[in-house]
């Protein structure tokens, strides 16, 4: 749910329930927050580098195949430095 009213509303109604968490629960919470964020992090990171070898990939063998660096920097969003670099 991106709606911005709807994300509000859960933040509020998120906010009221951890208020009523034990220390105990309120710990816990905090401790799976922190799991559930360094997991994203790690997919993201994981993710983005994937992507960007993919890319890299592509442009090599573009290059390699003799395409136009012009055709192959639109294609991949590569600059001219790292097209060169391959």
């Amino acid at each position: 749910m991106n709606n911005q009213p709807f994300k509000k509303s859960f933040e509020v109604a998120d906010a009221a329930t951890i208020a009523k968490l034990t220390p105990e629960e309120r710990a816990a919470y905090q401790e799976s927050l922190k799991h559930y964020r360094d997991i994203k992090n790690i997919v993201d990171t994981s993710k983005a580098e994937g992507m960007e070898k993919g890319i890299m990939k592509v442009a090599k063998i573009m290059k390699e195949n003799g395409e136009p660096e012009d055709k192959i920097i639109a294609y991949t969003g590569l600059s001219k430095e790292e097209l060169d670099a391959l």
